[in-house]
Formats: structure tokens, C-alpha cells, sequence
């Protein structure tokens, strides 16, 4: 993959994938994407300081 972004996968649960993000991340921030299992994890642990949702207008039918 071109470009300096990484993927590491982490199964040892949510607090773990955000202490080995911001060990790599280091002075920068991270940030959590994923589908909703993911972010109610992250919700549930309490580890999230900021929310931005995107909401993106469907029209069904003709």
C-alpha cells in the first residue's frame, strides 16, 4: 500500500487497540473507524472523547 498509513489488527480487546494507537500515534490523534460494533465498544468502555457523525441523505424511489 502506497503512502504512510498502517493497519494493525488487534484482538485483545478496545482498551488494548487504543493504548498500542496512541503508543504509535504519539503526539498526534487518533482516530476510531469502524461499523457500529466497533464504536459501541469503544462507547461502552468509556473511551471515546469525541463523537463526529456523518449523516448522508437517502431518497428512495423514483
Amino acid at each position: 500500500m502506497k503512502g504512510p498509513t498502517t493497519f494493525t489488527f488487534v484482538t485483545e480487546g478496545p482498551e488494548s487497540a487504543l493504548r498500542q494507537a496512541k503508543a504509535a500515534a504519539g503526539e498526534d490523534n487518533v482516530v476510531l473507524m469502524g461499523g457500529g460494533t466497533t464504536l459501541r465498544q469503544f462507547l461502552l468502555a468509556g473511551l471515546v472523547d469525541e463523537l463526529r457523525l456523518h449523516v448522508v441523505p437517502l431518497l428512495f424511489g423514483t
